[in-house]
């Protein structure tokens, strides 16, 4: 399981392994996707993984990440925890979650994620 957190740091846990991760650019996809194909990865291959992805501005940051990272691993489930992401405006928040749905990326909350929702 991999969380990144668009606001200041990225959180990855994979096999009880914490990974930190600091955003230090706008668009920090491709260093994520570069750290996680190097050092998660490398041996245990993709499998099941899911990335689970919070933050602020869900219309800037959040959704600029996301859309890179599906980029990337477009065959990876990428889950947004909704209720622990912000946007300029609630409108631009909901518009951003939109565009990710479009994009085949799932919209959880934080209680699905902590009680184990397969979504």
């Amino acid at each position: 399981m991999l969380f990144l957190n668009t606001f200041k740091y990225f959180f990855l846990n994979y096999c009880c392994d914490i990974y930190v991760f600091n955003k230090t650019t706008f668009g920090a996809a491709s260093a994520l996707a570069s750290e996680i194909t190097s050092n998660i990865y490398s041996a245990a291959g993709m499998g099941n993984a899911v990335i689970y992805v919070c933050g602020t501005c869900t219309d800037i940051c959040v959704v600029s990440n996301v859309l890179g990272l599906k980029e990337h691993f477009p065959e990876t489930k990428i889950c947004v925890i909704e209720d622990l992401c912000a946007g300029l405006t609630k409108e631009k928040h909901n518009a951003a979650i939109e565009v990710m749905k479009s994009c085949q990326v799932d919209i959880m909350s934080s209680k699905d994620v902590i009680c184990g929702d397969k979504k």
